[in-house]
């Protein structure tokens, strides 16, 4: 269960003098995908989490979730350390990766700041991201504790990360699907999906969830 560590306060990077926004260069690549692309990304609408539960529980190829938080699968989903013990089962020796916010983070106190600045029921005093954070992680560490037991070639493995990003996504097998967060915002009333093959999709896993794994700082 790794990950953890003291967050870094360094700000997002600049470029050309601006703030990397990547929900801005996301929607020119799904704009691109929509005029080139015979497989454009399907508007889901919204956020169907036992929908996403059936998907990962069937993949037999890696799993790969990059989010806020995981509480959200924990408190909509029947049960979602279910769903991974048979992803486990099923997948050809690959492992779930979990990519979650880090709650000690600089970047979280602005996710925070955007949730309750933000309207809709997620501006609530009831929900605070900090304590959705904390309690899926203990929930996250009882289910790996338990399942990782059981299986001596795969595993659940989960990171925490420590910069702002505007998209979450869930992909497994040939499927992905993905929400952009604005800048500014809790999250958008929308989701999406696509195959991995596309360029969106190989945008959204090579060069953001791949970068923010394999990154040792």
């Amino acid at each position: 269960f790794g990950g953890y560590g003291t967050a870094s306060r360094r700000r997002p990077p600049l470029q050309n003098g601006r703030r990397f926004n990547l929900a801005n260069t996301a929607m020119a690549v799904l704009c691109y995908s929509s005029v080139f692309e015979r497989n454009m990304p399907k508007d889901t609408y919204n956020r169907e989490y036992e929908e996403l539960s059936k998907n990962i529980a069937t993949s037999t190829r890696e799993v790969k979730i990059l989010d806020n938080e995981i509480n959200c699968f924990y408190t909509k989903v029947l049960n979602f350390e279910e769903t991974l013990r048979i992803a486990l089962e099923n997948s050809e020796n690959e492992n779930i990766k979990i990519l979650l916010l880090h709650p000690g983070s600089e970047a979280a106190k602005q996710r925070r700041n955007d949730f309750f600045n933000s309207p809709g029921h997620y501006s609530s005093p009831i929900f605070d991201i900090f304590i959705e954070m904390r309690d899926g992680l203990k929930k996250l560490h009882h289910t790996i504790e338990k399942l990782n037991k059981l299986h001596s070639k795969k595993k659940i493995e989960v990171k925490l990360f420590n910069s702002t990003h505007s998209i979450i996504f869930v992909s497994w097998n040939e499927s992905i699907n993905f929400s952009f967060i604005p800048s500014n915002s809790s999250s958008d009333d929308h989701s999406f999906g696509t195959e991995t093959n596309t360029p969106l999709a190989k945008y959204f896993i090579n060069n953001y969830f791949n970068g923010l794994w394999n990154n040792k700082n």
